[in-house]
């Protein structure tokens, strides 16, 4: 708009009788310099003298001239007039303004004037809006549509063959025979089978691939998820990484399979140039708050465990020359293992090991010691070698220099594709002189880093412990070590089987902890204030770290020791008990409340956590009713404590 031009329009005065509002418009719809405009006139009060003027042109511009201060101003009418409520017009210029809006933004016409105009005008902010990030992200859509190749063909089928190849069932219905039918997701047949047992991990017959039986009345419906990761070329001579989130569902009606969908939407874009360096990320979310759509995401890059598809994979590698020569990436991406490709591709690119070993080794030990797990079948294990683990020696010569086993172990390790908790703890039983087998290796593989420590370190009997603990939880596996540590403080016998072993353990742990409770009731009195003492002094510090809250959940750090002691006894489970107000204390762990934020007194979930990692969360009982619902909360705290691991709080230890 041309703004001297708009001053030139003559200022009309009020001629209709005066209405007590605070503003009255008057409306004009006329032609200045071959130029249409819609005038508003808003006169105040009881003034005959408009004291603002709205301008609209039929290009969708809108400015308003203040006679009050001399100065235009851009604001919506809200801004310039207030609300809508102190406004009115005559008839005659509400047809004019509707006349007027209808023909420019069909749409915006509302019951009164004041509605009808600042529709319009956010209408038009609106346009200029989309249209500024149209302008913003054409580039992007420009590239994309350039560089963005289609999937290939066999897309979909690879999808289920390879990258959910966990998403496997054996589906039957129990009938109380010796043999139970069964069929087979993946290769749709039927079998008998007297093996059939609900989540039991069992060979489909046909086809021999491993998958979980799964009852049809025990199951409505199943939601499997994986990641996946393609990879194409770039006109330039670069790469593009392309990671793809997946969702397998199976859905059960009437004990009959009644479908199966895969589904996979595309979240991230990596571009690596020539050289092998990224050179940008983009991903699919929402742009500023137009939509969701391809974003840049700057210069952060990080990869992820994903299947990746293989089929056009040599071509790919051989962009980078020799970068690729010897890592068996290739066949590794064949088994269906999920590793982070990124993770190594950053690795021999950068040339920076050190946080893998001390000292440092070179790429090339890297790649090989890499290599030669792949080649012998322990796709896992080099999985986790990529991201780097301090289980093995890269620099060894032989996968059993690399594994640290001697030769009549290696086999076991193979057989049962074991990653880096199976082989610490088969490493920790085999200074025992106890050898494992293969299933019992498998079942080790499963458990948490931190659940299984210290079980072994009693004088039990190694393999029924863990013929014991086939098939339990983490939580369950937990609450034995607790168990035993309680039976070596009351120097019980664990070469008694019924001590070692309890049919219910739940009542034995409890029973074991409150015996040492009444015993330690003396020693703890005196110990009370000093403990009390230092954990009194965390309280503010660990809130700073730790403290998180939603809009229904909140976590915060225990006042003092006697709040721990209350949350157990209210909870019924060993928080207050079994040392756990002494570790904390010294800074050996730490204790946090999770409560409902519309009761935050209420003991509600108790959380053990030290050093970045979760140990324990538990509700009443140790029972975890509710560990459905607060989950999505625990996985965002997981997240916000990732980053502190390693940290060290000085202030206590």
């Amino acid at each position: 708009m041309r703004k001297k031009e708009l001053l030139e329009i003559p200022v009309w005065r009020r001629k209709s009788d005066p209405v007590k509002k605070t503003y009255v418009i008057e409306a004009n719809v006329l032609i200045h310099k071959s130029r249409k405009y819609l005038v508003l006139d808003f006169f105040y009060s009881e003034n005959k003298e408009p004291s603002k003027r709205i301008f609209f042109d039929t290009e969708k511009h809108y400015i308003t001239w203040d006679f009050d201060t001399k100065k235009w101003r851009t604001g919506t009418i809200y801004d310039v007039a207030g609300w809508k409520k102190a406004i009115t017009a005559a008839d005659h210029a509400k047809t004019k303004i509707n006349s007027f809006i209808r023909k420019q933004l069909p749409g915006c016409i509302a019951d009164n004037v004041w509605s009808t105009i600042y529709n319009y005008q956010k209408k038009i902010l609106r346009e200029r809006y989309v249209e500024k990030c149209i302008r913003e992200t054409k580039h992007i859509d420009d590239y994309m549509e350039k560089e963005v190749k289609a999937l290939p063909e066999d897309w979909y089928d690879w999808l289920q063959e390879y990258a959910m190849l966990h998403s496997r069932y054996l589906f039957y219905e129990y009938t109380g025979k010796k043999e139970q039918k069964a069929y087979c997701t993946h290769c749709h047949k039927e079998f008998m089978s007297k093996e059939a047992r609900h989540n039991k991990q069992g060979i489909c017959p046909s086809c021999k691939t491993k998958a979980i039986y799964k009852s049809f009345g025990k199951q409505k419906r199943i939601d499997d998820y994986g990641k996946a990761l393609f990879l194409q070329k770039t006109s330039d001579g670069g790469v593009m990484l392309r990671y793809f989130t997946l969702h397998s569902q199976y859905r059960i009606e009437n004990k009959t399979l009644a479908e199966r969908k895969t589904g996979y939407y595309e979240l991230k874009r990596t571009v690596l140039d020539r050289k092998g360096c990224p050179e940008q990320g983009y991903v699919f979310g929402q742009y500023r708050q137009w939509k969701t759509r391809w974003c840049e995401s700057g210069c952060y890059f990080r990869g992820e465990d994903t299947a990746v598809y293989f089929k056009n994979m040599d071509d790919i590698l051989n962009t980078y020359g020799n970068l690729y020569q010897y890592s068996a990436l290739m066949t590794l991406a064949e088994s269906g293992q999920y590793f982070d490709f990124y993770e190594y591709h950053s690795t021999i690119t950068k040339q920076n090991l050190c946080r893998y070993n001390t000292p440092p080794y070179s790429v090339e030990e890297y790649k090989a010691g890499i290599e030669k797990l792949i080649k012998i079948g322990m796709y896992k294990m080099a999985a986790q070698a990529i991201k780097g683990v301090t289980i093995i020696d890269y620099t060894g010569k032989n996968p059993n220099k690399i594994l640290k086993l001697k030769n009549d172990d290696i086999q076991i390790l193979i057989k049962s594709n074991c990653g880096e908790m199976g082989l610490e703890v088969f490493h920790k039983l085999r200074k025992k002189g106890y050898r494992m087998s293969c299933e019992q290796l498998e079942m080790a593989d499963q458990w948490d880093d931190k659940a299984y420590q210290g079980i072994f370190d009693h004088d039990i009997q190694i393999g029924k412990t863990l013929n014991w603990l086939q098939g339990k939880s983490d939580d369950y596996i937990t609450m034995y070590r607790d168990y035993l540590n309680g039976c070596v403080l009351l120097q019980y016998s664990l070469h008694n089987g019924f001590v070692a072993y309890p049919k219910k353990l739940r009542e034995a742990h409890d029973q074991v902890l409150d015996i040492i409770e009444e015993r330690k009731a003396v020693e703890q009195g005196k110990k009370k204030k000093s403990e009390n003492a230092k954990i009194k002094a965390m309280e503010e510090k660990l809130n700073e770290i730790y403290g998180f809250e939603d809009d229904k959940y909140l976590i915060r750090a225990p006042h003092d020791a006697t709040e721990i002691i209350v949350e157990g006894q209210k909870l019924h489970h060993c928080v207050g008990r079994m040392g756990y107000i002494e570790r904390m204390a010294q800074g050996n762990t730490i204790i946090l409340f999770l409560r409902k934020k519309s009761d935050p007194d209420k003991p509600y979930y108790t959380i053990e956590t030290f050093n970045g990692l979760i140990r324990q969360v538990h509700g009443f009982g140790n029972m975890d009713k509710d560990k459905k619902e607060i989950q999505p909360f625990v996985n965002k705290f997981k997240k916000r404590i990732a980053i502190q691991k390693g940290t060290i709080l000085q202030a206590w230890i």
